[in-house]
């Protein structure tokens, strides 16, 4: 009598499992990335994954899972914990904080300024921390605010390093604006407006950083009123106060080229943020709101 042998399951060398998941991963970097734009924390994460495995480097499942789910986490998350009151801090204005930093686990850290010896940053000139320039936006005076950064925006970029402060791992910034300078215009009574017509490509526009730009300004009556299209294009970088406030800020989140927007802009938004006139002559009209279209160049 015939015994029929057991079917044995086919054994993979190892090196097949990992060409695998190697091909697995540098796959899911091409389906992720958004052509044009940043890298991002996830693209690098898969990015050293795929490098790791195609070098022969020893990583495990958990090593992975970890690095990926990291990858996953936004550089920049907040809390507000009380809102403040008056106007919200914006790109280009000058802030002084109070703040407290804390490690991941809660420890707390030795970076620190309290309300007599407080620390003062421009919003968007790039000397503090990324994590406190961008986290400090949009609050209001005598508002408090939890900041969690991953290392890429605080402590693990070499200028801002610290031997004393973790330059690998996320840290919490418990912060509160005592002042914003200078005053902004009255938002209620006549609001900077925005409307987007076109997404265009690349990373949203952010404060300090420089953009080409086509401009086009128009009464409300249709008539054009200037226009960069007859030569070089605007240069224009979010919180330099060269440019009227109206435009500075109306630019900060588009994509960096073949995105346009419309701006309607009211007298108190045609001058810089410290209130004097604009380095460019755009011809504004005696105390009338104005259209302007933005088009973002490569």
């Amino acid at each position: 009598m015939f015994f029929r042998k057991k079917r044995q399951q086919p054994h993979y060398p190892s090196w097949l499992k990992w060409a695998a998941l190697a091909f697995l991963v540098v796959t899911i970097i091409g389906n992720h990335k958004n052509p044009g734009s940043e890298p991002t924390a996830l693209d690098a994460a898969l990015q050293k994954t795929a490098t790791d495995i195609e070098s022969n480097k020893t990583i495990s499942f958990s090593d992975i899972k970890s690095r990926i789910a990291a990858g996953y986490a936004p550089p920049l998350q907040w809390q507000d914990t009380t809102a403040g009151s008056g106007a919200a801090a914006v790109c280009g204005q000058t802030v002084s904080i109070a703040y407290q930093t804390y490690a991941s686990d809660g420890k707390e850290l030795a970076d620190k300024a309290d309300s007599g010896h407080p620390l003062q940053l421009a919003i968007g000139d790039g000397t503090a921390m990324p994590a406190l320039e961008q986290g400090v936006a949009g609050m209001k005076p005598g508002g408090k605010r939890s900041i969690t950064a991953l290392p890429a925006l605080a402590y693990g970029i070499d200028k801002f390093a610290r031997k004393d402060m973790p330059t690998d791992a996320p840290v919490r910034f418990d912060v509160t604006l005592l002042s914003a300078e200078p005053a902004l215009p009255d938002t209620k009574t006549a609001p900077l407006r925005i409307t987007s017509r076109q997404d265009g490509q690349g990373a949203p526009i952010t404060c300090g950083q420089t953009i080409k730009a086509h401009v086009t300004m128009w009464s409300m009556g249709g008539s054009q009123l200037y226009t960069s299209k007859d030569g070089p294009p605007l240069e224009i970088t979010p919180g330099k106060g060269d440019l009227f406030l109206g435009l500075e800020l109306g630019v900060i989140g588009m994509r960096e080229h073949g995105a346009t927007r419309t701006l309607i802009v009211p007298p108190a938004y045609q001058k810089t943020i410290s209130g004097d006139d604009p380095n460019t002559d755009f011809s504004f009209p005696d105390a009338q709101t104005v259209l302007v279209d933005v088009e973002t160049l490569p």
